[in-house]
């Protein structure tokens, strides 16, 4: 990566190009293209890379012009979270990021509108905002809201659950379709299985049968170095797996918006 002293392949012990030099556009090359916009010509890179432009309600209800929404696509851009199993990563050329910002310039018009109806919940700009409609039924047929309404804006909490987006989960008060005002089955009583339910399915092993569920809903089970070293017997093989198959549905949807 070339910074200097931090030990990862490739560290030439200079620094990256634009680094210490001002030059941000260079630093964060790789990590965003320019889509064909007339505002292109004049903007001013160097102040289209920090979330705080569309991360916040006031933000984005500020962004109006075209200059202004193609500075907030570029930070969007930069600031993928690309270790979640969502949305697309980076995009191939600049005909897939015009066709995109038009994708985001739409959902930045319907989260202001969500917000300044005030309907009790808040949404924001998230993964979803540059998914095509067919896209956004992909997760919406794996029991995400993500096309017909507008519940997949939703603000999620921050560290992503309760209001994790799953439709009918129950959490009170997270405005998700199907939200009962009550806890779901074994939400606070400790029974993972059931508030896990649906994201997997137990195979056929003799450990099953002593196998307690409850401890098999941590990926710290099996991703760490140290975590996989310990995987020995078919109980902790099956442990391992059943927390895999928690997220394996996510991981799909994924694969199948990207590729």
């Amino acid at each position: 990566d070339g910074y200097p002293g931090d030990g990862y392949p490739g560290d030439t012990g200079d620094a990256p190009p634009g680094a210490g030099t001002g030059n941000l556009a260079d630093l964060f090359e790789g990590m965003y293209i320019v889509p064909e916009s007339d505002a292109a010509e004049g903007l001013n890179l160097a102040d289209c890379f920090s979330e705080s432009i569309y991360n916040t309600k006031d933000a984005v209800a500020e962004l109006d012009t075209e200059e202004e929404m193609l500075c907030a696509f570029i930070a969007f851009q930069v600031n993928k979270n690309l270790s979640e199993p969502m949305g697309v990563g980076r995009y191939h050329d600049v005909d897939e990021a015009t066709e995109r910002f038009g994708y985001f310039k739409t959902c930045v018009g319907e989260v202001q509108k969500v917000n300044e109806e005030e309907n009790g919940w808040e949404a924001e700009i998230n993964f979803f905002c540059d998914l095509s409609e067919e896209e956004k039924s992909l997760y919406h047929s794996n029991g995400m809201p993500g096309s017909g309404d507008n519940s997949y804006l939703k603000k999620r909490h921050p560290n992503g659950f309760p209001d994790d987006g799953y439709p009918g989960d129950g959490y009170p008060g997270d405005g998700y379709p199907g939200d009962t005002g009550d806890a779901p089955p074994g939400a606070g009583t400790g029974n993972l299985a059931d508030l896990f339910e649906g994201m997997y399915i137990v195979p056929d092993s003799d450990a099953a049968e002593g196998l307690n569920l409850n401890d098999c809903f941590s990926e710290s089970i099996y991703n760490t170095k140290d975590a996989v070293a310990e995987l020995d017997t078919e109980e902790e093989m099956l442990c391992a797996i059943t927390v895999s198959l928690v997220t394996v549905t996510l991981v799909m949807v994924t694969l199948m918006t990207v590729t």
